[in-house]
């Protein structure tokens, strides 16, 4: 059975520090006590999945595994490299990019979908992590289908300049950079 969410918790189950910890590693107690159990990452995993949809707290996930919430912090970050809220925030965008690529569901929808409370919630998240607006990375995935200004936008470049669209068939295309569109 795959996954969904299988890339986020492969550092969990590959790095060194997690294999070490069931392995007989003489690494020190206080060391192997800065991750979770297997059964609690199964159990925060499975939680988080039947309720990405609605608002997580933290709160509720340590009395369903039995920690403090300071410590679950830390073997969170331990056993995952991050800290759970961050994980979290790329667990709802890795399914939104999931409901972009199969689906033609609106942005509004999709937010809703993943947990967010709006679409400027998941836009403003969306383009802090991944770097392109939602709208924009759904147009590199559909590639051919996309329409010329979505794939203008999806090309701007660091400094500006956005590559004019080229149609089949056409020449090199001059570049128009942004004061050139406000003239």
């Amino acid at each position: 059975m795959t996954q969904p969410y299988s890339l986020l918790v492969q550092h969990a189950f590959t790095s060194p520090s997690a294999l070490d910890r069931h392995s007989g590693s003489t690494r020190p107690e206080s060391q192997r006590e800065r991750h979770l159990a297997p059964w609690r990452v199964r159990c925060v995993l499975r939680y988080v999945e039947e309720h990405l949809t609605g608002p997580l707290r933290m709160n509720d996930i340590v009395e369903r595994i039995g920690l403090s919430t300071s410590h679950f912090s830390r073997a969170f970050k331990g056993t995952f490299g991050r800290t759970f809220s961050s994980w979290l925030i790329l667990r709802r965008l890795e399914r939104a990019q999931t409901l972009m690529r199969t689906t033609p569901a609106p942005l509004s929808a999709i937010a809703n979908d993943c947990g967010f409370c709006d679409q400027a919630h998941l836009t403003r998240q969306f383009r802090h992590v991944v770097g392109l607006t939602p709208n924009q990375w759904r147009a590199t995935q559909r590639g051919a289908g996309a329409s010329p200004r979505a794939l203008a936008q999806v090309r701007q470049r660091d400094d500006n300049t956005v590559q004019a669209f080229d149609p089949p068939g056409s020449h090199d295309a001059p570049a128009v950079t942004n004061q050139e569109n406000r003239q």
